[in-house]
């Protein structure tokens, strides 16, 4: 009787757990989905298990994992493919957590975008018609930009944006219409592209 009740305890913990392995598994199945887990606010993450924000992984372990792992790379996962990202570079992925407007960026997102560089993730790929050289102008991203031009990015490619008035513009041409538009805040990466074009002149 004793066994039998200790079994049913183990048996409804395993179940009680269960979502929470779910969840985990889900968000961590692919590098895309990792990435996302190392992005989260604090208060959106939690060892809890019994939370409905509960994972069995936290920020440090999915930064882990997406640095030692092969796995993340080798896969897209169910939720990626159903979220349609399985064809964006990682970094511009990582990017997109670049910016200001969506909060302020983490220390791990940095570290992360110079790990996806350093391990030969495309920094010049287009993603909906933009490299990650446009989306660091767009977000404002002085530091975002700094870190992309010193890895190789190149200001010279292309907006693929067909209908747009900048579609064909290069990345200070791009820069240029939006300051003719009056957009504000975009001194930080006028600095560092006039930097950049006088030190390699």
């Amino acid at each position: 009787m004793q066994k039998k009740i200790i079994l049913a305890i183990v048996i409804l913990l395993v179940l009680s757990l269960l979502p929470c392995a779910i969840r985990t598994a889900t968000w961590a199945g692919d590098a895309y989905g990792l990435v996302i887990l190392v992005t989260l606010p604090p208060d959106k993450m939690t060892f809890n298990p019994y939370s409905r924000n509960g994972y069995f992984i936290n920020q440090d372990g999915a930064v882990w994992a997406l640095e030692n792992l092969d796995y993340p790379y080798s896969r897209c996962s169910g939720l990626s493919r159903k979220m349609g990202v399985c064809d964006i570079s990682l970094v511009s992925w990582i990017g997109r957590s670049l910016d200001p407007e969506e909060g302020q960026p983490s220390g791990k997102s940095y570290e992360l975008l110079s790990y996806f560089i350093e391990r030969g993730e495309p920094v010049n790929q287009l993603t909906n018609g933009l490299a990650p050289v446009h989306e660091a102008i767009i977000f404002r991203n002085p530091r975002y930009l700094k870190i992309l031009l010193s890895s190789g990015a190149d200001l010279g490619v292309k907006l693929d944006t067909p209908g747009k008035p900048y579609d064909g513009y290069n990345a200070v041409q791009f820069l240029g219409f939006l300051e003719s538009e009056g957009i504000k805040g975009l001194d930080g990466v006028r600095k560092v592209i006039d930097n950049y074009q006088q030190n390699n002149a």
